[in-house]
């Protein structure tokens, strides 16, 4: 069952003389209902309103600020348990609250009550619950503008009441349940101001440490807005913006070792400020690990690229060295400029396939790598001389000495197959006596090509000057066009047709001349079909013949 049952006017008066006597066996601190609102509306006094005893009761008539509440407090069957307005000095929302030079008696303060529904929320009553019902601490009478000072804020709400014993029912906790917000007497102490007051806030910090970088999670109320400052010690080290209850930053560079952090959130109209409890955070080095690649550096060599990463990118601020082996061998290390350090592995075997391996070593703030995965490296073949004359094959490196002399010390040597012409990709440095060794592949396009003999021409960057070696290749397969003249009609009506031509070699190499065999084939051709005629004649004559016979016989 519901009860609804609002409390009379005479019945406010009698409640706020009953707890007046009782109050000094509530409990002394307040309990604020989680989620519990308190107001009043309006929230500020009329223009020109007085703030006096007399205007306050006569308020009651229908003039009175009325109040709301979510507080829910617990439900009796008889009634026994309602809800109670107070007023107190700010921090003493509770029985009872004293200060000198007078005593606020918080139960007799207001004079407002109501009762309770079985769901334990509050049946408010339809009047204003602000009365003139005051008694100081020697009469134990009063007017409210008696004792409330101007120009001072005092806690305005409501607690839930045991009728039964005049104590404030307790929480868990063993404080009195309350909800209340912030009353506002002016300086004149004529007009006043209602507030509800900021839900108290908490903070609570978490972090995490990724490449070196440490994030910095506050969580907050999930309602809250704002933001969130967080702090090494007394330094700021960021700042971020409250969403969906909580709020990050990110704190890059710190150095290794232990960081102690705090969280503090600036509040809001709706929340106070709040500071979340230390953090420690070890910030280790960062973990690594090495990229290793392999290209060729000349004839014999291979220079080797190594990359160090820390959480699958380049660390590009790691200092330090990286260790380049070949199987166990060590053949040495490179210095580690962002993030990338180098190495050039020579007098390595023609021909030979080689494995290489890196590790890095570390430094303040990066950690040292194991070994790189290996980097497997073919060397390239030696080059073979090509000899004025020589013939070139492909697939097959070739070199070429310019003597002494012939091009300027130092300046770039470029070559060309000049009977194409087709240029080369190699280049090549003339040393200081003027010489040369020039290293190149021969291009596939040049086996290619139907003529057999060539020419390399090296020439100087800066001087011009050239120098050429002659040589020869297999040419490519020349296929026959075969070719086609009409015949000429003869004067016999004949067309002996199409006359072939061509060249080709027979077993004993000697040459065979399609033109040639041509009236052969046709005279044979001529033959069979004669041949054919005289035996179709024959046949037809005899065939006759004995036609004629039967002719004859059957007459007689």
């Amino acid at each position: 069952m519901t009860h609804t049952a609002r409390l009379t006017r005479a019945t406010i008066g009698a409640l706020a003389l009953v707890t007046a006597s009782l109050a000094l066996a509530a409990p002394a601190v307040a309990d604020v209902q989680p989620g519990a609102t308190f107001s009043v509306t309006p929230a500020v006094s009329a223009s020109g309103e007085k703030f006096n005893s007399l205007e306050l009761f006569q308020s009651l008539s229908g003039n009175a600020p009325k109040v709301a509440t979510t507080l829910t407090c617990p439900y009796r069957e008889d009634n026994s348990i309602t809800a109670a307005s107070f007023l107190s000095e700010q921090g003493s929302e509770a029985w009872p609250a004293s200060a000198a030079p007078y005593e606020i008696n918080v139960a007799a303060s207001l004079g407002g009550g109501a009762l309770i529904r079985e769901d334990g929320s509050i049946d408010m009553p339809e009047m204003g619950v602000i009365s003139s019902a005051w008694f100081d601490a020697t009469t134990r009478q009063g007017t409210l503008d008696s004792f409330v000072q101007p120009g001072k804020t005092y806690s305005l709400g409501m607690y839930c009441l045991d009728t039964t014993t005049g104590t404030a029912v307790a929480g868990p906790d063993g404080k009195s349940i309350v909800a209340f917000g912030a009353f506002t007497i002016d300086a004149a102490g004529k007009t006043w101001s209602f507030s509800a007051p900021k839900v108290a806030s908490t903070t609570t910090l978490t972090g995490a440490v990724k490449a070196g970088a440490v994030t910095l999670t506050a969580k907050v109320p999930s309602d809250a807005s704002g933001t969130v400052d967080f702090f090494e010690g007394d330094a700021k080290v960021g700042s971020g913006t409250i969403a969906a209850g909580q709020a990050t930053a990110t704190v890059t560079g710190a150095s290794i070792g232990s960081h102690t952090y705090t969280a503090t959130y600036t509040g809001s109209d709706a929340y106070t400020a709040s500071t979340s409890t230390a953090l420690v955070i070890d910030v280790p080095k960062a973990a690594t690990a090495v990229n290793l690649a392999a290209a060729a550096s000349g004839d014999t060599g291979a220079t080797l690229t190594a990359t160090v990463v820390a959480d699958t990118v380049t660390a590009t601020s790691a200092t330090g060295t990286v260790d380049f082996m070949q199987g166990t061998t060590k053949l040495g290390t490179g210095t580690v400029a962002n993030g990338v350090a180098t190495y050039t592995a020579a007098g390595l075997t023609p021909g030979a396939t080689v494995e290489f391996t890196a590790s890095y070593g570390g430094d303040a703030k990066f950690g040292a790598s194991a070994a790189s995965a290996a980097a497997s490296f073919t060397v390239p073949a030696a080059p073979v001389e090509l000899t004025e004359g020589a013939t070139a094959k492909p697939d097959v490196r070739y070199y070429v000495d310019a003597p002494v002399g012939t091009f300027t010390a130092g300046e770039t040597i470029t070559g060309v197959v000049t009977s194409d012409p087709i240029t080369l990709a190699e280049t090549a440095t003339a040393a200081a006596d003027g010489s040369a060794r020039y290293v190149f592949n021969p291009p596939a396009a040049l086996f290619a090509s139907t003529d057999a003999a060539h020419t390399l021409t090296l020439t100087g960057a800066t001087s011009a000057n050239s120098f050429a070696r002659a040589f020869v290749i297999v040419p490519a397969a020349v296929t026959p066009t075969p070719s086609a003249t009409p015949g000429a009609n003869t004067p016999d009506g004949t067309n002996p047709g199409t006359t072939g031509s061509g060249t080709g070699t027979n077993a004993n190499g000697l040459a065979n001349t399609g033109a040639a065999q041509l009236p052969l084939m046709l005279g044979g051709l001529a033959a069979l079909i004669a041949g054919l005629a005289a035996v179709v004649a024959s046949r037809i004559l005899r065939t006759r013949k004995r036609a004629a016979g039967i002719h004859r016989t059957s007459t007689h």
